[in-house]
């Protein structure tokens, strides 16, 4: 994506996309604001964030550092909401797809199904969310309950 958008290799004029996430990603922080402020295929673009996600902490060890998916810096995007759920993960990386996560951390599930059904997600819920910056950056605060006897899959499409 940064490199398509770096390259001016996207020119469209219209929206293609509700939602894109940029899911942990292993692309340096630095400059990140100026490429993704560029990015005009979408309404929404959702940055997610895990401090301990262990396929970040690989590639750092291989030379990728500083990476967005870690930590965002000082400068965020003004057309991107950027995600923290450091708080509640562990070392997962495409959380979105692991039913055991989603199933743990309910307020999670909800974040991506929303997503995935182009919904507007809801990020007033004082016990779950700590917005800041405007309400472009969002801490999870605390795991949801567990979940039991639930369906924990997520669809895609209609």
């Amino acid at each position: 994506m940064k490199e398509a958008v770096t390259n001016n290799l996207i020119t469209l004029k219209t929206k293609l996309f509700h939602h894109i996430v940029l899911n942990a990603p292993c692309v340096k922080k630095r400059g990140h604001k100026k490429w993704l402020e560029k990015l005009n295929i979408q309404d929404e673009i959702y940055l997610t964030r895990n401090n301990k996600d262990r396929t970040l902490n690989l590639a750092r060890l291989a030379g990728f550092t500083e990476q967005l998916g870690r930590h965002w810096g000082a400068a965020k995007a003004k057309n991107a909401v950027y995600l923290n759920l450091s708080p509640v993960l562990e070392k997962e990386h495409n959380y979105f797809l692991m039913t055991n996560v989603l199933a743990r951390h309910l307020d999670i599930k909800a974040i991506y199904s929303d997503i995935f059904h182009n919904r507007t997600i809801n990020f007033d819920n004082e016990t779950l969310f700590i917005k800041q910056n405007n309400g472009r950056v969002i801490n999870l605060k605390r795991p949801d309950t567990e979940g039991k006897d639930i369906n924990i899959g997520i669809s895609i499409g209609s």
